[in-house]
């Protein structure tokens, strides 16, 4: 490899650690609810238990460990969506940081052209393999996960309800900073899903409606999981268990 080639690389990793350190602050803000979120993850169960006969949370769709038919596939699925869920944050991180580097009022590349806020949705689903089903050689020693916990899947459905508070929270900052390049940006590209079909038209943005609209949407899923779980127990396919 010659100087000038050699240089050449230097120069790069130089600029690439230099970004990387001129938006450490943005970077730590977006790994940050990572940090509250894995706890969350396996306590706000703990809000439900109560409720309900046989504490309905702490009901679990029991998993076969000693076929590895079973837990070898929801190990590969479970990998699978982590995997998944990197790509996207990473891409979604790279993007941001590359347009805040250029100076660009609004990020629109990449995974950003379809969704508005493409890291939170690779965090949540990072996380989701870790409310389905933990491994017994995994567990505490105390511990021995035997299914996938009903109220685990209930916490994780919370933090997209609290992901999503958040996103609103911080688009509507953008609205007021922005103002209509935000509002068109966001009538054709969807929160963490892509828009499927038509642009909608741009219209006016109403925090606290969207807010109530995530809380009323959670309720509704926790009631119909409650119900579900009566049913699943009635068939013999959840089991209730003391196990924390």
């Amino acid at each position: 490899m010659d100087k000038e080639k050699r240089i050449r690389i230097l120069q790069q990793i130089s600029t690439i650690v230099g970004t990387c350190w001129v938006f450490l602050g943005l970077i730590a803000g977006i790994l940050f609810p990572m940090i509250w979120m894995a706890p969350l993850l396996f306590s706000s169960w703990a809000l439900f238990a109560s409720i309900g006969h046989n504490s309905w949370a702490n009901s679990y769709l029991m998993i076969d460990y000693n076929d590895p038919r079973v837990y070898l596939t929801l190990y590969v699925v479970e990998a699978t969506i982590f995997l998944l869920g990197f790509v996207i944050f990473i891409l979604g991180l790279s993007y941001l940081v590359k347009g805040r580097y250029h100076k660009e009022i609004l990020v629109t590349q990449g995974p950003y052209r379809f969704i508005r806020h493409p890291q939170n949705l690779g965090i949540l689903l990072m996380i989701l393999p870790f409310a389905l089903y933990i491994p017994p050689f995994l567990s505490f020693s105390y511990h021995t996960d035997p299914g996938i916990r009903l109220g685990e899947i209930v916490s994780w459905i919370l933090m997209v309800g609290l992901l999503g508070i958040s996103s609103l929270i911080e688009e509507a900052v953008l609205i007021k900073k922005i103002g209509d390049m935000y509002l068109e940006y966001r009538a054709r590209t969807g929160l963490f899903l892509p828009k499927i079909g038509k642009k909608t038209k741009k219209r006016k943005f109403c925090l606290w409606k969207s807010v109530l609209l995530i809380l009323a949407i959670y309720i509704v899923i926790v009631a119909l999981i409650f119900g579900l779980q009566r049913l699943l127990l009635e068939l013999g396919l959840v089991y209730w268990s003391r196990t924390f």
